[in-house]
Parts: C-alpha cells; structure tokens; sequence
C-alpha cells in the first residue's frame, strides 16, 4: 500500500508541473513567432527583446526542469 500511495504522489506532483511546461511552452511559441515578426530589426533591439520577454521565461523552465528531475531521482532512489 504504501509503494501504491507513494506512486500516486508522484503523479499528482508531475500532473500539477505538466501546467507550468505547458504554460512555458506556448509563452516560447508564441515569443517564437513574434521574433520571427520583427526579424528585420536591428540586432540590439532585437537581443533587449529577448533578454526581457524570454530571458526569464526560459530561467522559470531551467527551474521547473530542475524539480522535475529532483523529483525523478528521488522516486528513483526509493525503489
């Protein structure tokens, strides 16, 4: 019982990250097809529109990637 519960745990846990992924993902996309907008901007514009709309979008996924494999290793670790 306590293998089972602890299985269900973990799904719960990866099942409420899989929302920040996806909310990350289509923030990406949709910063994807804006780039490919202003394409013909000078490149400085176009590297202070990064560092300000992706920058810290992409920062957010390090971390969220960052937790999700913690979490892997410790169930991992518990079999």
């Amino acid at each position: 019982m306590e293998w089972n519960n602890h299985y269900d745990q973990s799904f719960d846990f990866i099942l409420r990250w899989s929302e920040h992924v996806q909310q990350i993902k289509n923030k990406m996309r949709s910063l994807t097809v804006l780039f490919y907008k202003i394409r013909f901007l000078d490149n400085s514009t176009i590297r202070q529109l990064y560092m300000t709309l992706c920058n810290s979008i992409l920062l957010y996924g390090q971390h969220v990637g960052e937790a999700l494999t913690e979490h892997t290793h410790y169930i991992l670790s518990k079999k």
